[in-house]
């Protein structure tokens, strides 16, 4: 059996990712994690983090919607007090499912009263959440 890595809750190493190399852009992210981390995250799920980010404060919008790269608002100690606000999109990073169609990371999607499904915001997949792997657990 699989079992999970313990890593770092996914929002605060992408809040980390993007004051250290004063970037805020999807791609970067997802190099990022693949690279350092092993977690292959999709497009979507890097511009969600991003998202995230922007709710919290961290990042601003992105300059053009041509470039999506995000202006860095903050340092990584004010991030980091930002993020400890807003606990809520925290929890929503803790846990990483593998799809089990393209075999991207992204955080479950709630569909409303479909309690068990998965939904990839990648291929766009649904699945039952016991088919995927849990890639990070807090």
């Amino acid at each position: 059996m699989n079992t999970p890595r313990r890593t770092d809750n996914i929002l605060r190493t992408a809040a980390d990712l993007v004051t250290e190399t004063r970037r805020g852009c999807p791609i970067m992210l997802q190099r990022r994690f693949n690279h350092d981390k092993k977690i292959f995250l999709g497009y979507q799920a890097a511009h969600t983090l991003l998202d995230d980010l922007q709710a919290a404060g961290i990042v601003g919008y992105p300059a053009t919607r041509a470039y999506r790269a995000h202006r860095v608002l903050m340092d990584r100690a004010t991030a980091a007090a930002a993020l400890n606000a807003c606990t809520d999109r925290v929890q929503a990073w803790t846990t990483l499912y593998e799809c089990r169609s393209c075999y991207r990371a992204s955080p479950w999607t709630n569909l409303g009263n479909e309690t068990d499904e998965f939904w990839c915001p990648d291929c766009e997949d649904t699945v039952p959440i016991s088919d995927c792997r849990v890639i990070t657990s807090a």
